[in-house]
C-alpha cells in the first residue's frame, strides 16, 4: 500500500472534492489492483475551473505535503517522506477538438530552454548539467533578457499533454484501494486504450508519456 496514495483519497474525499484517478495511477488499479512499481509518482486529475490551486495546495499542506513550486504549468506537484510524489492534473476541453478532454504542461522545448527558464525564475537546477548552469549564471543580467524575447517569440516553451474523448469523462465509479473507495472514470479500460494502446494490460517499464502515446498532443506556448 502507497501511504500518500491512500492519504491523499482520503482527504479528498473527505472535501468532497471532484477528482479522479488518470494516467499511470489508473492504468496500475486497472491493471492489478495497486500502483504501478517502477512508477514514482500518484495521478489525479480534477477540472480546471472547479478548484483553485491554492483550494488544493492547502488540501495538502494540511497532510504535510510539500508544494513543488518548480514543477511545470498543467498540474500541481507535492512530495512527503521521500515516498511517491502526487500530481493534481487540471483537465479542460481541448483547442484541437471539441470532442477531446486535455492537461497540457508547458515544458522547455530543449535542454538549452531549461537551463534558461531556470534561470530566469531562479530554480534550483538537479540535471547533468550543473556546471553549465552555474557558468550561465555568471551572465545571467544578458541572458534574462534574452530568454524574455525568445519566449515572446515562442522559442523556449512547448505545451504538451494526454488527451481523453470527453464522453469517457461522465460517469465514474468507485473502486477499492485497502479500504478507501477511488473514484475511477466507468469507462477506464476505454481510456487505458486510447492513452496506452491496445495492449495496456501487458507491462511495460521503459513507456515514455511524451513520445509513446499517440493521445498526446503538443502546441507552441
Amino acid at each position: 500500500m502507497d501511504l500518500n496514495f491512500y492519504n491523499t483519497i482520503q482527504e479528498l474525499n473527505k472535501n468532497k472534492v471532484s477528482y479522479w484517478v488518470c494516467h499511470g495511477s489508473l492504468l496500475g488499479l486497472a491493471r492489478n489492483g495497486d500502483l504501478i512499481p517502477w512508477d514514482h509518482d500518484i495521478d489525479i486529475a480534477v477540472w480546471e475551473g472547479e478548484y483553485t490551486e491554492e483550494y488544493i495546495i492547502n488540501i495538502f499542506k494540511l497532510m504535510g505535503f510539500k508544494w513543488d513550486q518548480d514543477h511545470p504549468d498543467g498540474s500541481l506537484k507535492f512530495e512527503r517522506n521521500g515516498a511517491r510524489s502526487v500530481d493534481i492534473n487540471f483537465y479542460k476541453d481541448s483547442e484541437s477538438s471539441k470532442k477531446l478532454a486535455c492537461c497540457l504542461h508547458r515544458l522547455p522545448k530543449s535542454k538549452i530552454s531549461s537551463l534558461l527558464d531556470k534561470l530566469a525564475h531562479n530554480k534550483k537546477y538537479k540535471g547533468q548539467y550543473k556546471f553549465t548552469y552555474r557558468f550561465f549564471k555568471l551572465f545571467k543580467f544578458i541572458l534574462v533578457p534574452l530568454y524574455k524575447r525568445l519566449d515572446k517569440a515562442g522559442f523556449i516553451y512547448i505545451e504538451k499533454g494526454y488527451t481523453t474523448p470527453k464522453d469517457l469523462l461522465v460517469n465514474f465509479i468507485n473502486v477499492d484501494y485497502f479500504g478507501v473507495n477511488c473514484k475511477v472514470p466507468e469507462k477506464f479500460k476505454s481510456i487505458n486504450a486510447y492513452i496506452y494502446g491496445d495492449e495496456w494490460l501487458v507491462p511495460n517499464e521503459k513507456y515514455n508519456w511524451m513520445t509513446d502515446s499517440s493521445s498526446v498532443i503538443d502546441k507552441v506556448s
